[in-house]
């Protein structure tokens, strides 16, 4: 099994979405890192399948977190 940790900010503050009777959390988060002097930034797409309510007042814009998952191409 492949997995994927990701550092880096949010982008926007964390949105909680309902789709198919599933309730979830989306946001992006930039990895920012220097290439041949230049700063690359990476973003990924990111979602919490089992979120909760207590985290979402925590989850804003320039947040830095951490996010351990499985990827999905």
């Amino acid at each position: 099994m492949v997995s994927i940790e990701i550092i880096g900010n949010l982008g926007a503050d964390v949105e909680k979405v309902s789709a198919n009777g599933n309730v979830f959390y989306s946001f992006n988060v930039c990895d920012n890192k220097k290439v041949n002097g230049q700063e690359v930034s990476q973003w990924y797409g990111c979602a919490l399948n089992k979120p909760s309510d207590k985290l979402l007042p925590y989850l804003k814009k320039g947040q830095t977190v951490f996010v351990r998952g499985i990827p999905r191409y």
